[in-house]
């Protein structure tokens, strides 16, 4: 039977912990937000060099699925333009109603027909059309 662990911080027990720290997450939470508080120079430049490194990659990767699905990227960007222009209007999700949603294609060869999805269903309807197609391969 494991001892329960006590937050050396706060000295809470029973709380959650995270990997091998000695803090509880909320300690360790607050311990981070205070350090980039009183360190916003040395946090601005740690995000900088990050997103330095992973610019490039993010295009590239941009780049070659564009490259691989065109008829998919026409669509994204005939419903981005549609949407700006006041042509297609936003929907509530379908399933759950939530107003902030994702435009799904069934069929990219008609990129104005589309489903208003939020993220989670749009996940999971995706989740379901992969393991469809897992199935009809097997």
């Amino acid at each position: 039977m494991e001892a329960a662990k006590t937050c050396k911080t706060c000295g809470k027990g029973d709380v959650e912990f995270s990997g091998r720290h000695k803090e509880c997450k909320g300690c360790q939470s607050l311990r981070a937000v205070t350090w980039a508080r009183n360190n916003r120079e040395k946090k601005r430049a740690a995000n900088n060099r990050y997103h330095q490194t992973i610019s490039s990659k993010r295009s590239d990767r941009t780049r070659a699925y564009r490259e691989q699905h065109p008829e998919r990227w026409i669509a994204h960007q005939s419903v981005q333009t549609a949407i700006r222009n006041g042509s297609l209007i936003k929907d509530p999700c379908e399933v759950c109603g939530a107003i902030h949603t994702h435009a799904h294609h069934d069929d990219y060869e008609k990129p104005l027909e589309v489903r208003w999805l939020c993220h989670t269903h749009h996940m999971e309807h995706h989740a379901m059309l992969s393991q469809e197609a897992d199935d009809d391969s097997a």
